[in-house]
């Protein structure tokens, strides 16, 4: 048999702005690869787990995001109710997790929160809030109706790039597109679900509790798999988030009747036939004494740490484990006591050390944030201190404050700042304050603090979405929906470069088809950019690309003459400016000789370009092309990877996105005519000849639409954005054909 190989513990997180799927590896760099793979690609309370949705790592490591400044506050509240319209909350704070653009929360009710709520009352116990565009401020997007049951409350979901979302409650796992359309729905073999996880083979992993683990397939939603762990005269329930390494997975359970029994295991999902798995098997398990409270934490090749012995009445001093994975068994390295229970999971440091707190009484002997070793660097068996903060000190306000949340870790990798919440009890019970707070690990000191309304415990974790407005805090807590904290700021805006296939005016401003005008979507002006006339230009431009220096490629729609070389509608010359605007100047030369790498048709007019910021180059022609490694209609976008350019152009060609998979191409009038692809994010950007639909959006020659892209090359699949990025009619632009576009943000 066959194992499914994997290349490092993929988990769900924002890296920051360049990455697609938004996933790393914790071994030491992000990964972001740029599609989704397709087809090969909560917890409960008590000793059940943790009350902090995924309590893990996987949500605290943002490395590389910039945090809110100082001027950090609640900027945004949302109320979540009921069918009756009461509010509601999530839980136990059970959390949010993003993409980098975008938000998902889930909502559910405990008895003790709202007594009088019957469980069929909380609908839309999944809520999509987005951000950019917006003005700067979240907005709700779409809920999940009754799609889902209250039970969903207790996972926390995946969110995709595409803004797809992937959520389970305990009769079904389901899969919705960014707008709320549900993709799949596949009912689950029982128990309430624990935060979902993915391999880097495309495989969700979901463990429960009450049922056994399971594993789907993320295109299709297709059951791979299950496995009941089931010994010792009960079964081991799932307590809280799963880790995964390649083709393996690690689980924290505690035992349903005796929970003083805890075991970690380790289950490979192996593939019978080389393909995706299709049986789960244990590799092995190491028993601890019950209950585990935290979330298995995988990093490096082989090393793996955990927690048991929570302190109920008659268990141990809570514990800390670190294993090494052997393969067929496992070593242990180290042990620590901690003063309490653990809540919330380790927070990996790229300074090295992982942080970690506990919970118990007194509180205020629980207010230390501590960074351990990896390793037993002293060799005595005992985890090592590495250093400790007081946050209590830090927050400075009355009562004690305690960590009171999952930790999410971002900024640089020598200055890390850590997210996290701080809560204070009253005496009798209940929350007497509390904060979000920022701390400066290197310089043990605090940032901001944003107090939370309410006096509810933020006990969730804090998902970052991030772009042009800066980054953006999303959480919820017990009582009353979910809440945003940020940096008030203006809001940037983008500027639309943009060539028409015919004469026109539009602003103020008289163009030709060989000009490029630019639009101001945040004042609202025209201005014309390239005046082609100026430098010679008499043809139509039909495809451009700004380079990073301000210089410019275009390739115009027959043959010509420009500087003195002779060029044709396969070429694309460099223009470099003396000056840009109405009195255009400047030199060309000729940058691609579409003949040398096998332009030779008519239909191998370049009619779109985008450059990469790799260089490589992004085109789609007029009609039908045929070159080595690609072919296919003029809806299609190739990339060329140039190993030589100018006048001995040498490269080779791939498919970028067969465009007729995802819809295009089903008239004459869905030929590509411009291609802008997001560098942050992979979203392709298009206009086309006429008039287009694709799934969930349709327009004219005039506008601009949104490819998210799941799958790149051959067998392409897109979420496209349901609003159309720019309606050229809206601003005089509607009888033109939009032939080129770039935009900057």
């Amino acid at each position: 048999m066959n194992k499914v190989r994997g290349s490092g513990l993929w988990v769900l997180l924002v890296a920051g702005i360049a990455g697609i799927l938004f996933i790393t590896h914790h071994v030491a760099t992000a990964a972001t690869p740029e599609t989704e793979k397709s087809g090969t690609e909560g917890q409960l309370l008590g000793i059940f787990g943790c009350f902090m949705a995924h309590c893990d790592s996987r949500m605290s490591d943002w490395a590389g995001m910039a945090p809110p400044d100082a001027g950090a506050q609640i900027i945004w509240h949302d109320t979540v109710t009921t069918s009756t319209g009461d509010p509601i909350g999530s839980g136990r704070g059970l959390g949010c997790v993003a993409n980098g653009t975008s938000a998902v929360c889930t909502f559910g009710r405990l008895p003790q929160d709202f007594p009088n709520t019957p469980c069929e009352d909380v609908v839309d116990t999944l809520v999509a809030y987005g951000y950019a565009g917006n003005d700067g401020m979240p907005y709700r997007m779409w809920g999940s109706g009754t799609t889902l049951n209250c039970a969903a409350f207790s996972s926390a979901p995946l969110v995709l790039a595409s803004g797809s979302v992937v959520a389970a409650d305990n009769e079904r796992i389901v899969r919705f597109g960014a707008s709320g359309n549900l993709l799949w729905n596949t009912p689950t073999p029982g128990g309430r679900p624990i935060s979902l996880v993915m391999s880097d083979s495309g495989v969700i992993v979901m463990g429960t509790a009450g049922g056994p683990v399971s594993i789907y397939d993320i295109a299709t939603g297709t059951m791979l798999a299950s496995l009941d762990l089931v010994a010792n005269g009960g079964r081991y329930h799932t307590a809280n988030t799963p880790a995964v390494r390649g083709d393996r997975i690690y689980i924290s359970t505690n035992h349903n009747v005796d929970t003083s029994s805890g075991r970690l295991y380790a289950i490979d999902m192996v593939s019978s036939g080389g393909g995706l798995p299709d049986s789960l098997e244990v590799a092995w398990y190491y028993p601890f004494n019950g209950p585990s409270g935290t979330s298995p934490f995988a990093y490096d090749a082989d090393m793996i740490y955990f927690d048991g012995d929570r302190d109920l009445a008659g268990a141990d001093t809570p514990t800390i484990y670190a294993l090494r994975d052997l393969g067929t068994t496992r070593q242990l390295l180290w042990t620590k006591g901690m003063p309490g229970h653990m809540e919330a999971s380790f927070a990996f440091d790229r300074r090295g050390g992982m942080w970690a707190y506990s919970i118990g009484n007194p509180l205020s002997d629980n207010r230390w944030l501590y960074r351990l070793s990896m390793y037993d660097t002293n060799g005595d068996g005992i985890g090592d201190v590495l250093e400790q903060i007081d946050l209590d000190e830090l927050v400075g306000e009355t009562g004690v404050h305690v960590p009171s949340s999952a930790m999410t870790l971002m900024g640089t990798d020598s200055t890390p700042v850590m997210i996290v919440g701080a809560s204070s009890s009253q005496e009798g019970g209940g929350v007497s304050s509390s904060y979000v707070v920022a701390v400066d690990l290197s310089a043990h000191s605090l940032l901001w603090k944003a107090q939370v309304p309410d006096n509810v415990s933020t006990a969730g974790q804090f998902p970052i979405t991030t772009g042009t407005y800066g980054p953006r805090i999303f959480f919820t807590n017990q009582t009353n929906g979910t809440w945003t904290i940020g940096a008030p700021v203006a809001p940037p805006h983008d500027v639309i470069y943009l060539s028409s296939t015919t004469n026109g005016n539009v602003g103020g401003i008289s163009f030709n088809d060989e000009d490029i005008i630019s639009y101001d979507t945040g004042s609202g002006e025209w201005a014309m950019v390239f005046d082609g006339s100026d430098v010679g230009l008499t043809g139509d431009v039909d495809a451009f690309s700004f380079l990073a220096d301000g210089s410019l490629l275009l390739s115009v729609d027959s043959s010509t003459t420009l500087g003195g070389i002779s060029v044709d509608d396969s070429d694309i010359v460099h223009f470099a400016p003396a000056l840009l605007g109405p009195n255009t100047s400047g030199t060309f030369s000729l940058y691609f000789d579409g003949s040398d790498v096998g332009l030779s048709t008519s239909g191998e007019d370049v009619d779109a370009l985008h450059i990469r910021p790799d260089g490589r180059l992004v085109m789609s022609f007029v009609g039908s092309y045929n070159v080595s490694g690609a072919s296919g209609d003029d809806e299609d976008l190739v990339l060329f990877s140039p190993v030589n350019l100018g006048t001995d152009t040498v490269g080779t060609w791939n498919l970028y996105l067969d465009a007729s998979d995802v819809g295009l191409g089903n008239s004459s009038s869905e030929d590509t005519k411009g291609v802008w692809i997001d560098p942050a994010n992979g979203d392709i950007y298009l206009t086309t000849d006429g008039n287009f639909s694709v799934s969930g959006v349709s327009g004219t020659g005039s506008d601009i639409f949104i490819c998210h892209p799941i799958v790149l090359g051959s067998n392409a699949s897109c979420d496209f954005e349901p609003d159309l990025y720019w309606d050229g009619s809206a601003y005089g632009f509607g009888s033109e054909v939009v032939d080129a576009i770039e935009i900057v943000r």
